[in-house]
C-alpha cells in the first residue's frame, strides 16, 4: 500500500482554525511539515522536517492525578533556551510566555494565543471531524502491544494503517499523532489503549472513539489502583461503549463475565455501560492447535509463541482481516510472515539453539502467560526482574515456575533467596548452560526493548551502559 506521509499545514489553514493574538516574522506563505506537539520521533521527523511548528505545550494538573500518571512537563520552562537553539522554527506561545523571553528571542518566528492547550484541541477536533480513517483500539492486562502490532501487520496487506505507538498514550501523545499523521490517505488508525486509573481507556475512547475494539484480558496488573480485577476488567470494558464491533476473549473467565443486552453493557449481569455495539463477538469460539501451528477455516497460521494469548491475538488479527473484508490469502501471509513489534516477543537463534525471546517487564502477569505455553517439554531463562513484586504476587511468579522443565536465574538476580528455594530453579553465571538445553527454550530478559540494547545471536550489548558482564561460552 501507498507510504504514510504527515499532513502539511499551511499559516492560511491555522490562521482559520485557531485563535491566533498574534504573530511575529513568520513568513505568511509557509506550509509546516511537522508540527512539535510533544516527542513522537525525532530521528524520522523533526529531525527532517524542513519547517517545524513548534508548541511550548505543558500538562495540566488533571494530567497527574485523576486521569493520567506521567512527568509532569512544562516547555514554557525552557522557550528561551529552545528558542537560542532552533532559531529556524517558527513557535507557538502563550502571552505570559512572550513576556518572559529574552529581548533577541522577541524577534524569533512567533505565534502568540490565548491558551496553547486550546489551540491543540482546536487543530485536533479539525482533523477528526475531517477523518475517513476507521479507529481499532485494544485493551487487556498483557499483550496489547503484540496485537496491536499484528493487526497492524496483517490490515497493511491491503490498507494504508497508522499505528499510534506509545508504552503510554496519554491524551496529548494521541492528540500529536492526530494532528501530524491522520491524512485522508490513512485507512485505519490502530492503537492501544492502557489503564492506570480506573477513567483512562474512558476518556482515550472519548477522544479517539473505536469503530472495532478488542479487550484479550484482564489480570492484576496496575490492582494498586483497583479495589479488584473484576473492577479492572469494567475499567477497561469502558472501550467498547461507542465501537460498532466489539472483540471479547472468552477464554479469560473474567472478560467472558461481559455481554450486551438491550444496548448495555452488562459484567455478570450487572449493567455497566451504555453501548452502540451492533456485533459483540468471541475471539477464541473455532480453532485448533496442531504443531504449533493454528487452524482456523481450513488455515495454517504459525504462532511466534504457543500460548493462549498468542492463540488470542493472533484469532483478534485473522477476524479483525475478515471482518474488514481482506483476501484471507494476504492475512495468513501476513500472520505466518509477522515478526512481533518492539523486539518484545520473538523467535531467535542464540548459541545455535531456537529461543523465544521475551524482552517486556518481568512481573507476576508476565511470567504467567509465559507458562500458559503448550510445549511438552519448556526451558525458562529469567535474567532479570524489572520491577519489584510484592511478597503476596511474588508467590504466583513462584507458582507458574511449575509449568517449565526447568528454570535458569542468574545469580545476580532479584529475589534469588526466593527463587533458588524453587524445585525447578537452578542458578547460574553465564550462558554455558545453553549448551545443554534440549526442548523449548524460553529467553525472559525483562526491559530489553525499553534500554536501548541490542540482542545479537550470541550476546547481550548494551549501547548506553553496561549495567552487568554478560560471558558468551568462549570468554570462559
Amino acid at each position: 500500500m501507498g507510504v504514510i506521509k504527515l499532513n502539511n499545514w499551511s499559516l492560511s489553514l491555522i490562521k482559520e482554525i485557531i485563535d491566533i493574538k498574534q504573530i511575529n516574522n513568520v513568513d505568511e506563505d509557509i506550509v509546516f511539515d511537522y508540527l512539535k506537539i510533544v516527542d513522537l520521533n525525532k530521528v524520522l521527523y523533526e529531525n527532517n522536517a524542513k519547517n517545524v511548528l513548534y508548541f511550548f505545550t505543558y500538562s495540566e494538573e488533571k494530567d497527574l492525578t485523576d486521569e493520567f500518571i506521567i512527568d509532569a512537563f512544562d516547555l514554557r520552562k525552557n522557550a528561551n533556551s529552545v528558542i537560542s537553539k532552533h532559531p529556524e522554527y517558527v513557535y507557538v506561545l502563550d502571552k505570559q510566555t512572550y513576556d518572559n523571553l529574552e529581548k533577541e528571542n522577541k524577534n524569533a518566528k512567533l505565534i502568540i494565543v490565548d491558551n496553547i492547550l486550546k489551540a491543540i484541541d482546536q487543530l485536533y477536533n479539525y482533523v477528526i471531524e475531517r477523518k475517513r480513517a476507521k479507529v481499532i483500539a485494544v485493551t487487556g492486562s498483557v499483550g496489547k502491544t503484540t496485537a496491536v502490532g499484528l493487526i497492524e501487520t496483517v490490515l497493511k496487506k491491503e490498507f494504508n494503517i497508522w499505528r499510534i505507538y506509545s508504552k503510554r498514550i496519554t491524551p496529548i501523545i494521541l492528540k500529536a499523532n492526530v494532528i501530524n499523521f491522520i491524512t485522508p490517505d490513512v485507512d485505519y488508525i490502530v492503537l492501544e489503549m492502557s489503564i492506570y486509573h480506573h477513567d483512562h481507556v474512558e476518556i482515550l475512547s472519548d477522544l479517539l472513539k473505536p469503530n472495532i475494539a478488542a479487550l484479550i484480558g484482564v489480570d492484576s496488573s496496575h490492582l494498586e489502583f483497583f479495589n479488584s480485577i473484576d473492577d479492572i476488567c469494567k475499567y477497561k470494558a469502558a472501550i467498547f461503549r461507542s465501537c460498532e464491533v466489539g472483540f471479547y476473549n472468552n477464554l479469560d473467565n473474567r472478560v467472558n463475565l461481559l455481554s450486551v443486552k438491550e444496548e448495555n453493557l452488562l459484567f455478570d449481569d450487572e449493567k455497566i455501560y451504555k453501548t452502540q455495539m451492533s456485533n459483540f463477538i468471541p475471539i477464541a469460539d473455532s480453532y485448533q492447535i496442531k504443531d504449533n501451528k493454528l487452524i482456523v477455516d481450513k488455515e495454517e497460521m504459525a504462532l511466534f509463541f504457543n500460548s493462549e494469548l498468542s492463540v488470542i491475538q493472533t484469532l483478534l488479527a485473522y477476524k479483525i482481516g475478515i471482518l474488514v473484508g481482506m483476501n484471507k490469502k494476504h492475512i495468513v501471509q501476513a500472520i505466518n510472515s509477522y515478526v512481533p513489534v518492539e523486539n518484545r516477543i520473538g523467535q531467535k537463534i542464540i548459541f545455535g539453539k531456537n529461543v523465544i525471546f521475551d524482552g517486556d517487564i518481568t512481573t507476576h502477569e508476565r511470567i504467567k502467560q509465559l507458562a500458559n505455553h503448550q510445549y511438552p517439554e519448556s526451558y525458562l531463562i529469567i535474567r532479570k526482574f524489572g520491577s519489584a513484586e510484592n511478597n503476596k504476587r511474588f508467590e504466583n511468579v513462584l507458582n507458574s515456575l511449575n509449568r517449565f522443565t526447568k528454570v535458569f536465574v542468574f545469580n545476580d538476580i532479584e529475589y534469588l533467596e526466593m527463587l533458588k528455594s524453587h524445585k525447578k530453579v537452578q542458578v547460574v553465571d553465564n550462558h554455558d548452560f545453553m549448551k545443554e538445553l534440549n526442548g523449548q527454550i524460553i529467553y525472559h530478559y525483562s526491559g530489553y526493548y525499553r534500554s536501548f540494547e541490542k540482542f545479537n545471536e550470541d550476546n547481550l550489548i548494551v549501547l548506553e551502559n553496561e549495567r552487568y558482564k554478560v560471558l558468551k561460552p568462549e570468554d570462559e
